[in-house]
């Protein structure tokens, strides 16, 4: 079965003034055409929508919290694999070679450089 069988269109035509009230309330509630309608004849379409936007924005604000978490774990172990990082310079003259341990690292954000 075609979308257009299960969906069909309807028109109509308003005055001016009516339509602009019609597409102020439109805007206002931030529903569609059809949401209108539906609530017309009783459909609660606003707190479904209501419940979608709300889930959106959940999902959102999780998305958010997790990429700050994930970045605050990464800083984390990079800080903690270069702690136990060890560099080796040999001495050119000698061929001593140094131990150089990295210990206490601080971030420092740009803006305090």
């Amino acid at each position: 079965m075609r979308y257009d069988e299960t969906h069909p269109t309807i028109s109509f035509r308003l005055d001016f003034s009516t339509k602009a009230r019609l597409a102020e309330y439109i805007r206002q509630r931030k529903i569609s055409y059809a949401d209108f309608i539906k609530e017309s004849l009783g459909v609660k379409v606003a707190e479904e929508k209501l419940a979608e936007d709300r889930y959106a924005q959940g999902y959102e604000d999780g998305c958010v919290d997790g990429q700050e978490y994930g970045y605050r774990q990464g800083e984390e172990k990079t800080i903690a694999g270069i702690e136990r990082m060890e560099i080796t310079p040999k001495c050119p003259r000698c061929g001593y070679v140094f131990g150089i341990y990295l210990r206490n690292i601080k971030r420092i954000d740009a803006d305090e450089t």
